[in-house]
Order: structure tokens, then sequence, then C-alpha cells
């Protein structure tokens, strides 16, 4: 490896050293001022966790319908806490799959609940980058702001990004394994609407059934062991919620970080966002086949479809990002095969670190994310195609 290749790689170690420290000062900071997780008197503060322990809480007191009946979620932290909730403030409307991950955490006080989550979750996030790029994967993973914002609220981009990266990761040794793993994915199923369109475009047969049949496996086994009813509340739950945040604006339009909530915080009209996210959705889909049936590389199929994951849906947040460090992981790993332009090399510095700049200013940083690995996936994948293509005319030419 060049001289000049080795320093850039140890810039880089050293900025993500540094980045990771300010972290956990940062969180340490938080802890002493009661604003992590836990306030002074350690009750729980208004943190997105709140709602998947007091839900998981439900399930292990036998009341599993209850935790989406939002109502009785903010009695259960009144209960636990001794101080009221604003009313409306945390809904659960994730499926009864979710519910049925998230109910060990009940057994457990509120604290240690937290703690295990937020532990297990980033440990299985680091595992996985570890997997793609081995140590500097680890660092680059801990450094991104993504996994931050993630951490801070205890919400849960990180596991969903660790099932993402392993089940592409194993898709063509353990494809089985790699479908059990989408599967899973399914607790959060807007992130998963482009993996069938993948599978069967590229003729990965065995991880598609694979994936089919654990699905239903792991719904039905949600049904059975939480109760069926629980079915009826995620999909009242499900509507409202699209009221609430994709109609009523309840939660501030720049949290949406889709092109949806891009254009409804320049108040565009509800029909037009709602149009142009749909024509993004189709063009992100569309990309995605004929990428995954084109002779590109696996790694930059992988990062488009963990790009087009979050572009395709209205309703993505600041904290499932960590997806789109996976992406940029999956084109690190190109980058061993193709080294990176600078233009390229300088999007991807700026896709990575544009998520630290969400909450101080007054637009979702999110589409912006978006263009720039869209730009650099196309860019690669064109170069490879030429690539290919004047390999293959001396051997065309003798044939004539």
């Amino acid at each position: 490896m060049p001289a000049a290749r080795l320093s850039a790689a140890r810039w880089i170690d050293i900025f993500c050293f540094a980045l990771i420290l300010s972290y956990a000062l940062l969180l340490v900071r938080s802890v002493e001022l009661g604003l992590w997780i836990v306030d002074r008197s350690g009750a729980p503060t208004h943190a997105d966790f709140s709602v998947f322990w007091a839900s998981a809480r439900l399930v292990w007191l036998g009341h599993a319908a209850s935790a989406y009946d939002w109502p009785a979620v903010r009695e259960t932290l009144e209960q636990m806490s001794g101080r009221p909730f604003p009313s409306g403030a945390f809904p659960f409307f994730y499926p009864p799959l979710a519910l049925l991950i998230l109910a060990p955490l009940g057994a457990f006080a509120y604290a240690p609940a937290a703690a295990l989550w937020i532990s297990a979750t980033f440990a299985a996030y680091l595992r996985a980058a570890f997997t793609m790029l081995r140590g500097r994967g680890v660092l680059l993973a801990a450094a991104t702001p993504a996994a931050l914002w993630c951490i801070c609220i205890g919400q849960n981009g990180v596991l969903s990004a660790a099932i993402f990266a392993l089940a592409l990761m194993l898709l063509d040794r353990r494809p089985a394994i790699a479908g059990i793993l989408i599967a899973f994915l399914s607790f959060k199923p807007q992130l998963g609407v482009l993996i069938p369109f993948a599978l069967i475009a590229s003729g990965r047969w065995r991880a598609f059934a694979s994936a089919a049949a654990a699905s239903l496996t792991l719904w039905l086994a949600a049904g059975f062991v939480l109760g069926f009813g629980t079915y009826a509340g995620f999909l009242k739950a499900t509507r409202d919620a699209r009221h609430i945040f994709l109609v009523a604006g309840q939660l501030p339009w720049f949290k949406l970080q889709s092109v949806y909530g891009f254009l409804r915080t320049l108040d565009a009209p509800a029909s037009l966002a709602a149009i142009l996210q749909a024509a993004v959705s189709i063009i992100a889909a569309a990309s995605v086949i004929l990428l995954w049936r084109s002779r590109a590389r696996f790694t930059l199929k992988a990062a488009a479809l963990t790009a087009g994951a979050l572009a395709v849906s209205p309703y993505v947040q600041i904290y499932d990002f960590p997806i789109a460090t996976i992406a940029i992981l999956f084109l690190i790993r190109d980058s061993e095969e193709a080294a990176f332009k600078l233009w390229e090399a300088a999007a991807l510095a700026l896709a990575f670190f544009m998520p630290l700049v969400f909450n101080f200013i007054s637009l979702p940083v999110g589409p912006a994310v978006f263009l720039l690995l869209g730009a650099v996936i196309a860019s690669r994948s064109v170069r490879r195609l030429a690539a290919d293509e004047d390999a293959s005319q001396p051997e065309n030419f003798a044939r004539a």
C-alpha cells in the first residue's frame, strides 16, 4: 500500500478515535445532568426507549394488546416514574414481532433494561461492521454521528443496520441464514420494501424462500405468544401514526429525513410531497432492480439496497441512518477493487458527517445523503460496466 494512502488511513483512524472520545464525554456529561435515558432521580427521561420499555412491561404483565393503547403506555410510564408524561407524545406502532423482541426487557427495571438494550444493539452493530471491514469498520461505525443519535434516545437504528449488514454479508455463503435475518428485519417493515425485488431480480431464490417462510413463522409466533388481538391494535396504531406524522405534522417536518419531509418543511402541499416521494421511491426501486440484475460488484449492489431502503420510505428518521453508514462501509469495501476518485471520497465523507448537523438546522439532511450515496454508486457502477465492455471488445473482434 502506498505510503500516502497509509498516512491517509492513519489520519482517518485518529479522527475516528477523536470522535468516539468526544461522544463518550458527551454521554457521560449527559448522565451527570440527567439528560440521557434517566434523570438525576433515576426516572426515565422523555426518550424513545421509554416507550419500548413501557410496551415491554405491558407484555410482561400480560397486557400485550395495551402496548398499542397509547394512554396505557403513558400511564405505565407515569406510574413507574411518579411524574406526568406528555399526552400522545410516545406512540408505539411497531408490529407484534417488534413487541416480541422487546418483551424480555419488561422483566427488568427501567435503567437496567435501557443499559441492556443499548449495549446489546450497539454490540451487534459493531460486530456487523467488524465482519465487513475488521477494525476499521468498527471505528467508522462507532464514529458515525447517526449511531450517536440512536444511542442518545435508545432507538433501534443500530439493530436494523446490524441485521441488514449481516444478512447481506451472508447472502451468498449462507442464503438460508440470510433469509432468516431478513425476516427479523420485518420488525420495521418500511425498511425491507426493496429486499424482495433485489432477491428476485438477482435470482437468489433460496434466500427469498427462507425470508418468506421465516417472516410468516415469526409473525405467526408473535400472534400465538402475544395474542392475535395485537395485530388489530397494530393496524389501528399504524393508521393513527400515519395521520399524526405524515398528515397532521405533529412531529416537526424537518425530523422526517425523507424527500416527503424535506418538501413539507418547505411548506409544499401534502399531495405534491407525496407525489415526489413516490417518484423518488420508484426511481430507487428501479435502480436497485437494474443493478441487482447487472454484473456490478456485489458491494455496489449491497450499497444501493441499503441506501435505497432509506430513500423509499416517507417516514424515516435520523436514528435510522446507521443503515446509511452500512452503505458507506460497503462502498469502502468496493474501493478495494477500484480506488475512489477524489470527489467520490469527498461525497462519502460528507454523507458520513451530515447527520451530525441534525437538530441544528431546520431542514432534513436525509435527501442530501441519498443524493451523495446515489451519485457515488452510479459513478462506480457505470465505470464497472464500461470496463466490462472494454474488456469484451477484443474477444468480439477476434470472433468477427
